[in-house]
């Protein structure tokens, strides 16, 4: 994931998927156990890790492939939510909240666009579950105390996502939390 080389991102001969793609799948399915986050925010050094949480963010950034955006979110919400200072130095990654309110901005105006819609051309939005993904990777990086500054700047956004019409009331409920913590700071 984290391997700079060009080899790591062209496709295989073989198949269209890389090695960086095929690297993200694996991280997906190991990160849904609480043993496999444990053993992966383990492996040093940190550097890696500050890497790594920087390429997911990057990835749930693109809108070009839905598939790496929604494993790149799922694996940075088991990371956040599996250890405080996974949760803080995902916080303290450059526009990392910003990133993740992004993502579900996009869900939200996706499912409200199905919802206008008669027809089912456009694409599907990301599942309740992936945005509740989302929300809880925003919770577990609002609960640092020293990470509360970056979600200032993006306390209305936050706002309009938790009160859209089209928004799950499980990911509203979550979104509604991360509001409360970083309202007490």
């Amino acid at each position: 994931m984290v391997c700079p080389s060009a080899l790591a991102h062209d496709p295989l001969s073989a198949t269209a998927l890389s090695p960086h793609r095929l690297a993200l799948e694996c991280l997906c399915k190991l990160s849904i156990q609480d043993g496999n986050v444990d053993l992966l925010l383990a492996t040093p050094p940190f550097s890696r890790q500050r890497t790594l949480f920087a390429t997911l963010l990057r990835l749930v950034g693109e809108r070009r492939s839905q598939v790496c955006r929604e494993m790149a979110v799922a694996v940075l919400s088991n990371l956040a939510q599996g250890d405080a200072a996974a949760a803080r130095a995902v916080a303290l990654q450059k526009g990392s909240v910003g990133t993740l309110i992004g993502f579900l901005e996009d869900a939200v105006a996706a499912a409200q666009f199905q919802l206008q819609q008669s027809t089912l051309h456009a694409s599907e939005p990301p599942s309740v579950n992936m945005m509740c993904r989302a929300a809880r990777a925003l919770l577990a990086m609002a609960r640092a105390e020293d990470c509360r500054t970056q979600f200032v700047l993006h306390e209305s956004r936050l706002l309009d996502v938790s009160l859209a019409p089209a928004l799950d009331a499980s990911v509203a409920a979550v979104m509604c939390e991360v509001l409360f913590k970083i309202g007490r700071s």
